[in-house]
């Protein structure tokens, strides 16, 4: 039983995508290739992909923006126009990393009260058969909830991987091409989005909405203006109203009858991919953004190192749309990197950017350079505080000590592993660790990749071993770790298990 009676994406495609961030230009060729069309494109790509004026006023099915580590994109929207969207970079990118969320923002669910922590703020709801997440509200005893009784909610925030939580509220949203219904709060907002001067104008519009139309559902009920809402009429945002709260009836008549004894979707809300890339990707993505306007080597990975690496891009990028630099693209590219690696020798500390295949990104110690040259890499970083030498589950000390090697190739890009050796602080070696990932990628001031799980140990005396199959292998049957990848890495741990000392 649902409430999706009413659709405001389009029903076939082509769909529309709004596109925003360093790998815009080349997500937006590849699916103008494929017969999709934009929304609301930025000056700049009308002009790279040489569009009309109108073209592209309409809203968006979804969102393709960049996350704040750069190293993804996150596309928000229609379920439709999601799923196409991430099967498009599939077939154009083959090894991109991906997760769909299978909880959807603004999602509404008759959930089950199972518990009510009141000392800590918060309720436990259950939202499917095998899915509990919490509720935050400062006082749960006022709100009178009671265990095993249902209760209307929403998803306030949900996952983007795996391992993030869910954040319910009760005041749900509906959502449209032009507003929101917010449930529960009777007020007018707007997107920060919305220029200054048409606020007046939507905030006065919006509350002669709420008082014409306040009966049409049996709770207070508010509005929050999307951007796109200036971009259409009056009467169109209030068909787009009328139709929502028609929408909001069902879904409380369908809560309403539907058994309390079991949580139940009511509403998908808006689908979520993140589409990560690696070092291969981003080369690839260079490419088809090399169709569009002229584009160095490395553009993509250097983009997304920081702000310095940017303007340099910028720099070389004018250069090349010069005739007299047109055929040094790949000298450019060239130099970039050399150049990288010069100012990689200034860096006091060495970071290493440990990627996630679902998106996150974790920050290990760093350490100094000990020593650089064409063909690697080698960093010393020291223990402070006791723990575990994880993977080889041997204690670590005070004082400990990693020694870091990490093999170059000919293009001065890292290879599909690197050295892990563990030393007490006298010197004695507790054990080695290598490390299986994307190529890594070298920044100005250290390395990242995208750990790809499988890895392998060996302490001194023992055999080697692989660690974290089990994980390896549930994220390749989830479809988060590509096919090629699975088996690149696969058929390196084994090589490395069978030529260790």
């Amino acid at each position: 039983m649902r409430g999706d009676t009413v659709t405001f994406f389009s029903s076939e495609p082509p769909y529309r995508y709004r596109i925003r961030g360093i790998y815009s230009t080349a997500i937006s060729k590849i699916l103008i290739d494929e017969g999709q069309l934009l929304s609301l494109p930025t000056p700049k790509i009308r002009e790279r992909l040489d569009l009309p004026p109108q073209y592209g006023i309409s809203p968006a099915d979804a969102t393709i923006k960049d996350l704040p580590s750069l190293q993804a994109v996150l596309t928000i929207g229609w379920k439709q126009p999601v799923e196409l969207c991430v099967n498009l970079l599939k077939q154009h990118l083959e090894t991109i990393f991906f997760h769909i969320s299978p909880y959807s923002l603004h999602a509404i669910y008759k959930g089950i009260v199972r518990s009510v922590n009141a000392d800590q703020g918060y309720a436990e709801i259950q939202i499917t058969p095998t899915k509990v997440a919490k509720l935050f509200i400062k006082n749960p005893n006022e709100h009178s909830l009671q265990i095993g009784e249902p209760l209307l909610v929403g998803i306030n925030r949900a996952p983007l991987t795996p391992e993030d939580p869910i954040e319910l509220t009760m005041a749900p949203k509906l959502v449209g091409r032009y507003a929101y219904i917010l449930f529960e709060k009777p007020i007018v907002i707007l997107s920060p989005f919305i220029p200054k001067h048409t606020h007046d104008a939507l905030i006065r519009f919006g509350k002669e909405l709420i008082a014409e139309l306040k009966e049409k559902i049996p709770i207070d009920w508010g509005i929050r203006w999307r951007s796109a809402a200036i971009t259409t009429t009056e009467k169109e945002l209030k068909r787009e109203i009328e139709m929502l709260l028609d929408q909001a009836a069902q879904i409380l008549k369908n809560y309403e009858n539907a058994p309390d004894s079991e949580p139940i979707e009511l509403h998908h809300g808006e689908s979520i991919a993140v589409i990560g890339f690696s070092h291969l990707e981003k080369r690839q993505l260079d490419e088809i953004r090399n169709k569009v306007v002229p584009t160095v080597p490395g553009h993509h990975e250097f983009k997304s190192s920081g702000t310095y690496h940017q303007e340099l891009v910028e720099f070389s990028e004018l250069m090349l749309s010069r005739k007299e630099f047109m055929t040094h693209r790949d000298v450019l590219g060239k130099v970039l990197r050399e150049y990288t690696l010069d100012k990689l020798k200034e860096t006091k500390y060495f970071r290493i950017y440990h990627g996630k295949p679902t998106g996150k990104t974790y920050y290990l110690r760093s350490g100094v350079i000990l020593e650089l040259t064409s063909d690697h890499i080698i960093v010393k970083r020291t223990f402070d505080k006791k723990g575990v030498f994880n993977g080889l589950n041997v204690d670590r000390e005070e004082g400990d000590y990693d020694i870091v090697y990490v093999p170059l190739t000919s293009d001065f890009m890292g290879d599909w592993w690197y050295k892990h050796d563990y030393y007490s602080s006298e010197g004695t070696l507790k054990g080695t660790y290598y490390n299986l990932n994307t190529p890594i990628e070298l920044t100005f001031n250290g390395m990242r990749y995208i750990d790809l799980l499988l890895d392998v140990v060996k302490r001194p005396g023992e055999n080697p071993k692989l660690v974290d199959l089990d994980e390896f292998e549930a994220y390749y049957e989830k479809g988060i770790i590509p096919h090629k990848y699975y088996l690149k890495v696969k058929t390196l741990a084994y090589e490395l298990m069978r030529t260790l000392p």
